[in-house]
């Protein structure tokens, strides 16, 4: 790369950093530390995902012929997140989300967000050996899967007797599951309780070597929010 490229990049950079430029940086403490931050992005997960919400009836998702707007995800979003409390999923939990790239990825993720939880994202490639391990070593309360990765967890399903399991997409389902209540649950009243924490996903690395050091799986940041 050229001097030439280089100060042209250093002065984008310094454009849209720029006092008053929408990435604007300023600085912040966490933790005892000064980071530098962009000064007008969203407080929270939170906030970031009801900035969406002002979108209404426009179109957030599209799926071959499947669509859905920001408010009709919201209420999904909603409705699985009142599910997960009554099962006692909330603060800290951790809830692993095994699919591929559908839908019910993104309304899973952010209903598990919402009350504070903890998301384990899984390789939708992994054999059963990597998907036991990931389980093992992040102890999620909850499975969401799709009929592809529910018949590899069918193969160690023995090993996690305690686990729930969401089925989607999955009309039956390899192992006794819950059958598709991210999109199903027929609207309910939703608080997030005042003390709630919203926690930064846990990513395991895409392949798991079978004598790997334990992976990451510790909770990370998290700001306080309300609903």
């Amino acid at each position: 790369m050229n001097n030439q490229v280089i100060d042209h990049y250093r002065r984008a950079v310094e454009m849209v950093t720029a006092p008053d430029a929408f990435l604007e940086l300023t600085t912040i403490e966490q933790d005892g530390h000064t980071l530098k931050a962009y000064k007008h992005a969203p407080g929270s997960m939170r906030d970031l995902w009801m900035l969406g919400q002002g979108y209404g009836d426009q179109e957030y998702i599209v799926y071959g012929d499947e669509r859905w707007t920001f408010a009709e995800a919201g209420q999904i979003v909603a409705n699985f997140a009142a599910w997960l409390q009554t099962q006692n999923i909330g603060s800290g939990d951790r809830v692993a989300i095994a699919l591929r790239n559908y839908p019910e990825w993104i309304f899973a993720y952010w209903g598990v967000i919402a009350v504070g939880g903890a998301v384990v994202g899984m390789n939708a490639w992994w054999v059963a050996d990597e998907m036991a391990y990931a389980l093992n070593d992040s102890e999620p309360k909850l499975l969401i899967a799709d009929d592809q990765r529910l018949a590899i967890f069918a193969q160690i399903a023995g090993d996690f007797p305690d686990l729930s399991v969401v089925a989607v997409r999955d009309a039956a389902p390899a192992v006794p599951a819950r059958n598709g209540p991210i999109r199903s649950l027929a609207p309910q009243s939703y608080r997030c309780p005042p003390s709630t924490r919203m926690m930064t996903p846990v990513f395991f690395t895409p392949r798991v070597p079978r004598a790997a050091p334990r992976a990451l799986s510790s909770l990370t940041g998290g700001v306080f929010i309300t609903l």
